[in-house]
């Protein structure tokens, strides 16, 4: 049985990305978002982000 390999390509694009959307979350932080800038809507942000975080692992881990 043979493994599908995948590209190193694949793997500096996704890095990329994660970073790139490290760096959107770290900034909004410096934002004054007036009434939305709460503790409660930043806790949901960040938990939602962690769910899309965990399923695209999940998904990633799905493709090799």
């Amino acid at each position: 049985m043979t493994e599908k390999v995948v590209s190193p390509k694949i793997y500096i694009w996704t890095c990329v990305a994660l970073l790139v959307l490290l760096a959107v979350t770290w900034s909004i932080a410096y934002v004054n978002l007036g009434p939305f800038n709460t503790k409660g809507t930043s806790s949901r942000y960040s938990s939602c982000r962690s769910r899309e975080a965990a399923g695209f692992c999940i998904w990633l881990r799905s493709l090799a």
